[in-house]
C-alpha cells in the first residue's frame, strides 16, 4: 500500500476530488468540515489543511512524521564543490576563449591562413573551455 493510502485510511470523513486528490476532516483541529486537502504527486503525499494547522501537527495527530510523506529516498545529497574562482572570472575566461575559437574558425571559413602561433592558441583555447566544462579552470 502507498503511503497516500496509508495516510488516507486513518482520516475521517475522506472524499476523492479529483484523481490523486482527496479532502478529509482534519484531525489536527477536530473541525467538521473536509478542511484538509491530500494530494499524490509522484509518490510524495501533500497535506494541507485550510483552517491553519501546521502541517507537523496534522502528521503528529495521525502518529505520522514528514518522513512517512516521502516513502522513497531521493539519495544522498553531496554538498556542491566550491569553485575557487568566483563565477565571472570564469565567465570572462569562456567569453574570451570563445572569440579566440571564433576568430581563427572565421579565418579558416574565409580560406586565410592561419599561422603556427594561432593554431597554437587555439589548442590553448580549446583546452581552457574544455577545463572550465569539466569545473577545472586554468
Amino acid at each position: 500500500m502507498n503511503s497516500t493510502l496509508k495516510i488516507i485510511d486513518l482520516l475521517d470523513a475522506v472524499r476523492q476530488t479529483a484523481p490523486a486528490k482527496w479532502r478529509a476532516r482534519c484531525p489536527a483541529h477536530g473541525g467538521k468540515s473536509a478542511s484538509l486537502a491530500i494530494a499524490d504527486v509522484d509518490g510524495r503525499v501533500l497535506v494541507k489543511c485550510f483552517a491553519g494547522c501546521a502541517t507537523g501537527d496534522v502528521l503528529a495527530s495521525l502518529g505520522l512524521k514528514f518522513s512517512d510523506l516521502f516513502p522513497q529516498r531521493l539519495g544522498e545529497h553531496k554538498p556542491m564543490k566550491r569553485s575557487p574562482w568566483p563565477a565571472r572570472d570564469v565567465l570572462d575566461l569562456a567569453t574570451r576563449e570563445a572569440t579566440v575559437v571564433a576568430i581563427v574558425a572565421s579565418d579558416v571559413l574565409e580560406g586565410r591562413s592561419v599561422s603556427a602561433a594561432d593554431w597554437a592558441r587555439l589548442a590553448q583555447a580549446t583546452a581552457r573551455l574544455t577545463s572550465i566544462g569539466n569545473g577545472v579552470c586554468s
